[in-house]
């Protein structure tokens, strides 16, 4: 489980971007694309690491973090939130989630934190 990465990500070039960089650093990456994919990759696996942008199709996965939390936590995931508005952390902290990225963020930001949470 130490290198399986969840990405939620609904936009495609992203979601392939996701895969391609993550993989190269030698994580072995699952792609959610919905709110709905993401709750049965969840319920279906264990993950290390879940990178979750913040809004995805027309909502929020808050409501998906909400729901997956104690499976989250009790698999020792680390999450972290990504999104294009700063005020968000603020629901990142509601939810307990410590990890938030804000956009633009690089790839080499992404795996340099991925490396990191990988060996909490």
């Amino acid at each position: 489980m130490t290198n399986h990465v969840l990405v939620l990500e609904d936009d495609p070039q992203l979601s392939h971007l996701y895969t391609r960089i993550l993989s190269r650093a030698g994580y072995r990456v699952d792609i959610a694309q919905s709110l709905e994919g993401a709750q049965r990759l969840i319920s279906e696996n264990d993950y290390a690491i879940f990178v979750c942008d913040l809004h995805v199709e027309a909502g929020s996965s808050s409501s998906l973090l909400r729901c997956a939390w104690d499976r989250l936590k009790q698999h020792g995931t680390k999450v972290f939130l990504v999104s294009g508005q700063e005020q968000y952390r603020l629901d990142a902290a509601e939810l307990d989630i410590e990890y938030f990225f804000s956009k633009p963020v690089t790839m080499p930001d992404i795996i340099q934190y991925v490396n990191r949470l990988a060996r909490c």
